[in-house]
């Protein structure tokens, strides 16, 4: 069977023999790339660093710092949207960074 996988601007077309190998390859440039992918069945994947938010507490005692206070926790969210559903976020993992806001 044939597989075809779209990133950014680059159709790849692959089969049974390769599949796990090349989907492995796809998702690492998309994660280095920041692009999203759509697969053959028209499923969209992508990842996206979200600043972790603590809704009880105000301003910038809600984010988690580290101790120079320049960067703060993130995680690292994988979206998957199969299309008629919901779309599905995944943790993948955490990290300190620097706020895209500051």
């Amino acid at each position: 069977m044939l597989y075809k996988a779209n990133l950014y601007d680059t159709v790849y077309i692959y089969d049974d023999s390769t599949k796990m190998q090349v989907e492995h390859e796809i998702r690492a440039m998309a994660l280095k790339t920041g692009h999203g992918i759509t697969w053959s069945d028209g499923t969209k994947e992508h990842y996206e660093w979200v600043e972790v938010y603590d809704s009880t507490k105000e301003a910038g005692e809600a984010y988690t710092w580290d101790k120079d206070g320049k960067k703060c926790l993130h995680e690292l969210v994988k979206v998957v949207t199969i299309p008629g559903k919901d779309p599905v976020k995944s943790v993948l993992r955490k990290a300190l960074k620097t706020p895209d806001w500051g």
